[in-house]
C-alpha cells in the first residue's frame, strides 16, 4: 500500500510544509523559531515573526488530504477484499 504513491514532489512538498506550519501554530502560536527553520530551509528571514500562512495553502492541503482519504480507504478496501 503506498497512501503517497500519487503525489508529486511539489504537493508532497507543501504537505510536509503544510504539516510543520501546524506544528508551529500549535506550539508557538505561529511565530517562526530556529526548530521551524532547520526542518523547512529558506525560511530564516522569518524567525521571530508569525509564519504567513494564506488561505489558498491551507485550501491545497484539504484537498491533498482529501484525495489521500480516498485513495487510502481503496486501498484498504481492495486489501481486505482480496483477503477475504
Amino acid at each position: 500500500m503506498r497512501p503517497f504513491g500519487d503525489l508529486d514532489g511539489d504537493e508532497r512538498g507543501h504537505l510536509q510544509l503544510m504539516f510543520q506550519v501546524r506544528h508551529l501554530f500549535e506550539h508557538s502560536g505561529g511565530v517562526v523559531d530556529d526548530d521551524f527553520c532547520r526542518k523547512v530551509s529558506g525560511m530564516d528571514h522569518l524567525i521571530g515573526r508569525r509564519y504567513p500562512l494564506k488561505r489558498s495553502d491551507a485550501a491545497t492541503l484539504l484537498d491533498s488530504l482529501r484525495r489521500l482519504g480516498r485513495r487510502t480507504v481503496s486501498q484498504v478496501q481492495a486489501l481486505a477484499s482480496n483477503n477475504a
